[in-house]
């Protein structure tokens, strides 16, 4: 039972380390957009190209897959891309103390972010309203165990709507698209 419970503390002051991290690097404010994300060393791979247990979507937005007929396997459904006005979500990345524009998230997919030649590799899972730390190159793979953020569930996480790779220097940010507009107006 000791041992279950120093666990447990372990784990908590692991989370409230990261959540007072996150307070001291990442700005209250509107993010600062120091470059254009299409700088970023990052591959798409839209939800068609994932294996069928990575895809959650909206039936009623669902369309076959061709490349999985391509390939002779039955076809997964797939939601189409979002428009600019059905854009709920927005992405902001940080990659070493340099934040990139936002990304509106119009469909499910990864996003591949290489740095170092490929030596620092972090994939991001996104859906239209969310984010997850898919995998890591990191030792210590916190940033995948924080799990999924979610509209619904940003404002009661530990981190908020953050995810964070301290090893590779990496931090995600989900905001809503009212969030991004308001923080867009500010500046």
């Amino acid at each position: 039972m000791k041992n279950k419970n120093l666990a447990i503390l372990s784990v908590l002051g692991t989370l409230i380390l990261l959540a007072l991290v996150a307070s001291l690097l990442v700005p209250k404010t509107a993010p600062v957009v120091q470059k254009d994300v299409n700088e970023l060393q990052m591959e798409f791979e839209p939800s068609s190209a994932l294996p069928h247990v990575h895809r959650h979507g909206l039936s009623a937005l669902l369309s076959p897959s061709a490349h999985a007929e391509e390939e002779g396997k039955e076809a997964v459904p797939t939601a189409a891309p979002l428009s600019d006005s059905e854009v709920r979500a927005y992405l902001v990345i940080t990659v070493d103390n340099t934040t990139y524009s936002p990304l509106p998230l119009r469909q499910e997919g990864n996003y591949t972010i290489r740095q170092e030649g490929g030596a620092k590799v972090n994939v991001i899972h996104v859906t239209p309203d969310s984010v997850t730390m898919a995998s890591s190159t990191c030792d210590n793979q916190l940033c995948v165990g924080e799990g999924t953020v979610t509209l619904d569930n940003k404002d009661t996480r530990i981190l908020g709507g953050y995810i964070i790779c301290l090893p590779n220097k990496v931090t995600l940010e989900l905001y809503s698209a009212e969030e991004m507009a308001e923080l867009l107006s500010a500046s």
